[in-house]
């Protein structure tokens, strides 16, 4: 056992040197025409799959990380070009570079820069850029995430409760059950996403926005006689979704019908 392990850890080091060569050769940076063979393709995806972070690379960053990929696209589109400038954007601090060691916490990494998240989060439960127009359907997880990261952080999302009231009120359907956004099919996923992010900006009143009969009416419409549920009225069936499915029932305050429901 103790030369398998001393093998795998001198194959490792092999594939963290040939990484950290391609990172060191310009040729390799934004080079396309680099076809990987057979053999390299297996290595590539090998290297991916093990511990990558060696003592030389750094607790938490494989080398891989750390510069171009070896391999590009010669295609050249709108999205590519913003992909790579992103790129160049975290390459600076995925390599750890206009940092000390004093900068890094006890596992190698940065610390948490806490007020700055706050800020971007804050920065997000107002008004967005028209590009965020695709998420329309996504409305009640995008509340949802942020409310939670803040909370996370230790920030009273109090202040929220009106206007996360206001903004899911259209959400909810005659029939039971919220959209991802206003007009939209009800579905679990979002429901989900709407009851918890109420119960994060609390409120005696807040919940009074849930219609709890047409909530659970709807609910039963979506449980399958296989004890499954279904994620939308004539939707698919999956077993994700009994999870929102607890969440949202719960809501009705209507415990002996689920009990019933569920049995």
């Amino acid at each position: 056992m103790r030369g398998t392990f001393s093998d795998r850890r001198q194959s490792q080091t092999s594939i963290h040197a040939s990484k950290r060569a391609a990172c060191d050769d310009p040729s390799f940076k934004g080079s396309t025409s680099h076809n990987p063979s057979p053999a390299d393709r297996r290595t590539l995806s090998t290297s991916s799959k093990d511990d990558m972070a060696s003592v030389d690379d750094g607790p938490n960053v494989p080398a891989i990380f750390k510069c171009l990929p070896p391999i590009k696209d010669p295609l050249t589109t709108e999205t590519s070009v913003s992909q790579d400038e992103t790129i160049q954007e975290c390459l600076p601090f995925l390599a750890g570079e206009g940092r000390s060691l004093f900068d890094l916490n006890h596992h190698g990494i940065p610390g948490l820069e806490r007020e700055k998240h706050i800020d971007y989060l804050h920065g997000r439960l107002g008004e967005l850029p028209a590009g965020f127009v695709a998420f329309d359907a996504a409305r009640p997880w995008l509340i949802y995430w942020t409310l939670t990261g803040l909370c996370l952080l230790g920030e009273n999302v109090d202040r929220y409760r009106s206007s996360v009231t206001q903004t899911f009120t259209p959400m909810q359907n005659p029939g039971g059950g919220f959209g991802g956004g206003h007009g939209q099919t009800s579905h679990c996923a979002p429901s989900y996403a709407v009851i918890l992010s109420l119960a994060m900006v609390g409120g005696h009143d807040t919940f009074d926005l849930i219609n709890r009969k047409s909530l659970w009416k709807w609910l039963g419409e979506l449980k399958q006689k296989d004890g499954g549920f279904k994620v939308c009225v004539g939707g698919e069936e999956d077993v994700r979704y009994e999870i929102s499915f607890n969440v949202d029932s719960p809501s009705t305050y209507l415990q002996t019908l689920q009990q019933e429901l569920m049995g």
